[in-house]
């Protein structure tokens, strides 16, 4: 939240929460429960709603429990704030694919425009860690999506539930 304000982030940064939900009542049994037990353990607030449809305009979902400590914004406008930021000793490289790496003595990779080498690295790698060699036969490459709206108006947003800015996990 610090860089975000420092640096005047526009990624819609909401302290909103986040619902948990179940469509049918062995999804509130063998999920939400056992989550609330979680939380319960970890004494972290959560409430749980049973009119999921009248908080948020939708009677897809039967149960949820609402987590007051989340924080909703979009990643790529953050990622792209942070690293339009960085410190003035930082470097940015982006859509440079490294073509060879060679990890005896520290690490040296080499791009189509250079190379560099470092004592140690941190990996930081998506999907295709295992093309470089690391976690190769115990990584499992997902996909998450989100559903985006274009802002409603209060005519619409009249006929959905109460809540403002919400994000749900199923």
């Amino acid at each position: 939240r610090r860089q975000v304000d420092t640096h005047a982030i526009q990624c819609d940064w909401h302290r909103s929460g986040k619902y948990h939900a179940a469509v049918s009542s062995r999804g509130s049994v063998d999920v939400l429960e056992p989550f609330a037990k979680e939380l319960d353990a970890l004494d972290e607030p959560y409430r749980w709603i049973d009119d999921v449809a009248a908080e948020l305009g939708t009677s897809h979902f039967s149960k949820a429990i609402y987590t007051p400590g989340n924080i909703l914004m979009n990643p790529a406008a953050l990622t792209r704030g942070l690293g339009d930021n960085l410190p003035g000793n930082v470097t940015l490289y982006e859509d440079t694919p490294v073509t060879e790496a060679d990890y005896r003595n520290g690490v040296s990779l080499e791009t189509p425009g250079g190379s560099v080498y470092a004592p140690k690295m941190i990996v930081a790698v998506n999907g295709f860690a295992s093309q470089f060699g690391f976690y190769e036969r115990s990584l499992l490459t997902f996909a998450a999506h989100a559903s985006l709206t274009r802002v409603l108006t209060p005519d619409e947003r009249a006929t959905l539930g109460s809540v403002g800015h919400w994000g749900l996990t199923p």
